[in-house]
């Protein structure tokens, strides 16, 4: 077989050279055994073994990815094990097996078919039973002999018609090199636990049309979205180099708030994302100039109740403390939509999982101001921490003026009142504003009046923009790149802001994809906010281009109105 080449869709970006390795991972049809009476007790005992083994199994991953500061990872791995601490899918399992007196691993598959039926019509269910499919495949590895994915692969590309995010977290990154799969989307699971490691995934290739038989080596190349099946002598010395000068050392040894410019001298600043306290400690490895988006709701929503304000407060006033002088930008509670299950133990608010369309429904500063007594005791224990650091606030989801003034005229009140029982507060209220649905980007310069920044959310505005949800495969094309609607829309909201000198943040995984610094740059973006471990690659980027040469570039492509040509333009420069 000659040299031949698939096009797919790059899920995360890289370079890799290695030997086809087809991986089978179609749902299996484990043997039904019928059990006796005096077996029933003994099946539940070995079911109850392999969740405790699973369990382990990503507490030790958890730790290592902690340990690497690849917090991306840990909090998926986090709602997996929050999973297998949830009775719900444990009873079921158990009492399928007391009912229908047949072992495991066949009740699991009657168990998840009857899940699966239940999801088929709500997209946030739809969405939660790739986890419950991940979970389940976890604990059946355990009560079966079913290999891991590492297991005899050595250099290989793996080739699967859909990988879990379990396999990717697992993949020793020596011997697995990279991913090629028939479905896939960007924003899934597995795709972030692959950039998280830096292992290259192209996915929407057909599997089908490959003869194992007939391939030797692979190339995937990450950049391009392309897969180059028996590479010729040149193909491979060229892709050889490439890799090369892709590898970049950008090891993140520097201390916090070191000044960060570009070749001809403009102050740049980039900021972490964080939704931990333990967080914290990568950001100071890492170079950042403060936190740039502090998740609140991360902190509880495994807990699935309503924090105190007492609660908050310790928290908040800890992490303010630990950032002494740097910002602190803490994002007020986003509930609403791929976020309902906290409330799942709270009858008043049980209607959140029954809207038929949550990421249009009620989240966001809309739930906040249905529900007053959660944003005022939120609001105290973020007033009174910010007395102790440079604390920022920041209201998300926000589609109208009215609802962002609604709640700074709170925390104004507020204020008054703590000062009044003589509890200390900062001297000034600083009240950010997110831009992530359009209504708010088109009225960026009335939303610039009022607030004392603007964040951008760039992962939702995307969504919402181009009308594609981010979880379905079919449209996952959307979100391989900076689309040139997105690209207008960034550079509005950039000029309203500075027409009245206020600040500007870029959240989302473009501010972390550095195709796109350049461009970003040259649209007047001179604020990042990025996961801890992009950090030191953004900063690598930025020192060494030119703020003008940024300009420059990116008066040439905005001119350009087709998609894919302003990708292969983009990526071509970069």
């Amino acid at each position: 077989m000659s040299e031949a080449i698939l096009k797919g869709i790059t899920l995360s970006e890289g370079i890799a050279i290695g030997k086809a390795m087809f991986f089978n991972d179609v749902e299996e049809n484990y043997p039904k055994r019928n059990l006796g009476k005096n077996e029933i007790e003994g099946e539940i005992s070995r079911f109850k073994k392999a969740v405790a083994s699973s369990r382990n199994d990503i507490k030790k991953l958890q730790k290592n990815f902690t340990k690497q500061g690849i917090l991306e990872i840990v909090e998926i791995l986090n709602s997996h094990l929050e999973m297998l601490y949830d009775p719900w899918l444990m009873q079921q399992v158990e009492e399928k097996i007391k009912k229908l007196k047949i072992n495991s691993e066949a009740v699991f598959k009657t168990v998840l078919e009857e899940f699966k039926k239940k999801c088929s019509d709500d997209s946030f269910f739809s969405e939660r039973y790739k986890d419950v499919l991940d979970v389940s495949k976890r604990i059946l590895k355990h009560l079966t002999s079913r290999q891991k994915l590492n297991a005899n692969i050595k250099n290989g590309i793996v080739l699967t018609h859909e990988i879990i995010p379990s396999d990717i977290a697992e993949a020793d990154e020596q011997s697995i090199l990279a991913f090629v799969t028939q479905k896939g989307g960007r924003s899934s699971h597995s795709a972030i636990i692959a950039r998280a490691k830096n292992i290259p995934f192209i996915a929407n290739v057909d599997i089908d049309k490959l003869d194992i038989a007939k391939l030797k080596k692979v190339i995937v190349d990450g950049i391009n979205g392309k897969i180059i099946f028996n590479p010729s002598k040149s193909t491979i010395k060229k892709y050889e180099q490439l890799k090369k000068e892709l590898k970049v050392d950008v090891s993140g040894n520097e201390k916090i708030n070191t000044a960060l410019q570009t070749q001809d001298k403009v102050n740049i600043k980039i900021y972490g994302n964080i939704g931990s306290i333990q967080d914290v400690k990568v950001l100071f490895k890492n170079n950042a100039h403060g936190v740039g988006l502090f998740r609140s709701e991360y902190l509880f929503l495994a807990k699935k109740k309503l924090p105190s304000e007492e609660e908050q407060f310790k928290i908040y006033k800890e992490l303010a403390q630990t950032l002494k002088n740097y910002p602190l930008i803490i994002r007020i509670f986003d509930f609403g939509a791929d976020k309902n299950y906290i409330f799942s133990c709270e009858d008043k608010y049980s209607y959140l999982s029954d809207e038929s369309n949550p990421a249009l429904g009620c989240r966001g500063a809309r739930f906040l101001l249905k529900h007053q007594e959660i944003l005022d005791t939120q609001i105290r224990a973020l007033l009174r921490a910010s007395a102790f650091g440079n604390v920022h606030f920041l209201v998300p989801f926000v589609s109208d003026v009215s609802e962002f003034l609604r709640i700074k005229q709170r925390m104004l009140q507020i204020k008054e009142d703590l000062i009044a029982q003589k509890i200390k507060v900062a001297p000034d209220i600083i009240l950010g504003c997110m831009i992530e649905v359009p209504s708010a980007a088109i009225m960026a310069d009335a939303f610039a009046e009022v607030a004392d920044f603007l964040s951008i959310g760039t992962n939702d505005l995307n969504q919402y923009l181009l009308a594609a949800d981010c979880a379905n495969a079919n449209v996952s094309h959307f979100f391989n790149g900076l689309h040139p609607s997105l690209l207008r829309v960034l550079e509005f909201i950039v000029k309203a802001a500075e027409k009245k000198q206020k600040r500007v943040i870029l959240c989302g995984e473009i501010a972390a994809d550095k195709r796109f610094t350049k461009l970003l740059l040259g649209l007047g973006i001179k604020e990042f906010s990025v996961t801890a471990r992009y950090i030191p690659l953004i900063s690598h980027v930025i020192k060494n281009l030119s703020f003008i040469d940024a300009m420059d570039f990116f008066t040439k492509v905005k001119k350009i109105s087709d998609n894919q040509q302003l990708q292969n333009y983009v990526i071509n420069d970069s």
